[in-house]
């Protein structure tokens, strides 16, 4: 009888710890999440580009020389392919980073992300961001919901 108790409860813990191992992973995944989609506004590279860009949007300027503006436009793309790419490979969880992003990625891939922009300010196109293409796509069409 004591065998079939003690059988019972290292079932009863095999399926705990598992569980917790569960919640642990979900927990750093939504933390690494987290620290990833707040990159764009604590990162002192990625603040400044985004300032340079809105900056020479607001005044004409990046219409009239887009090529001058190559390394903040990679440097913007970069870490949204960046989000993109880690939500593809299931590292990041896509409803907390679309919650906090999604206007920052519309925005930019309207601007920024397309063939003809990319070609005139360098050798760079769609090719080089195709997860990113692919998100922002999905994040046109879909709402904003967490449930979490």
């Amino acid at each position: 009888m004591w065998e079939a108790v003690e059988a019972c409860a290292t079932t009863v813990l095999v399926v705990v710890g598992t569980w917790q191992i569960f919640v642990i992973k979900e927990q750093a995944k939504r933390e690494r999440t987290l620290n990833a989609v707040t990159l764009y506004s604590s990162d002192p590279v990625l603040d400044a580009s985004a300032r340079t860009l809105r900056k020479a949007q607001n005044s004409g300027d990046f219409s009239k020389a887009p090529k001058d503006y190559r390394s903040d436009v990679v440097t913007i793309l970069n870490f949204l392919d960046f989000i993109a790419i880690g939500i593809e490979q299931k590292l990041y969880v896509e409803p907390i980073a679309k919650d906090h992003l999604k206007q920052i990625v519309l925005d930019h891939c309207r601007d920024y992300l397309s063939e003809s922009l990319l070609n005139s300010i360098g050798n760079i196109g769609l090719r080089d961001y195709p997860c990113l293409e692919k998100m922002y796509n999905r994040w046109r069409q879909e709402s904003v919901t967490f449930q979490g």
